[in-house]
Parts: C-alpha cells; sequence; structure tokens
C-alpha cells in the first residue's frame, strides 16, 4: 500500500529511504501518474501543499499528473 510519503519518493526516484540513486547528485525526475489507488494519495498530498495536480493528458495515458512542490 502506497503513502504519501512512498509517492513523494517514487516521484523525485529516490528510493523506499529517500536516498537519490548512486552516482546522481540531484533528482532525476519529479512527477507520478496517478489513476486507481494512487489518486486519493496524491490528492492528499495537494491538500499538504507537497504536490500540484495537472489535468489528465495523451501523454500521461489518461491518468492525473502530480509534481512534487519545492
Amino acid at each position: 500500500m502506497n503513502t504519501v510519503l512512498s509517492v513523494l519518493q517514487h516521484a523525485l526516484g529516490r528510493d523506499e529511504y529517500g536516498q537519490r540513486r548512486k552516482g546522481r547528485d540531484d533528482d532525476y525526475r519529479n512527477h507520478f501518474c496517478a489513476g486507481g489507488d494512487d489518486l486519493p494519495i496524491c490528492r492528499e498530498a495537494v491538500a499538504q501543499g507537497l504536490m500540484v495536480e495537472h489535468a489528465p493528458s495523451d501523454i500521461s495515458g489518461g491518468d492525473f499528473v502530480f509534481v512534487v512542490t519545492d
């Protein structure tokens, strides 16, 4: 089961401990395409000011796209 923390980590490309991938000094992505069970979790992150929601599009396969805030 995903949590807000696990969704944020995945969106930034970090591991389950919040660490960057070996050899990386930066986060190499910042998005999470959500549908189904992940959608309410991402919307909770939006309510907490941790993510911003973008409308579905063809490029996301019709899923909502969420971006982590600073």
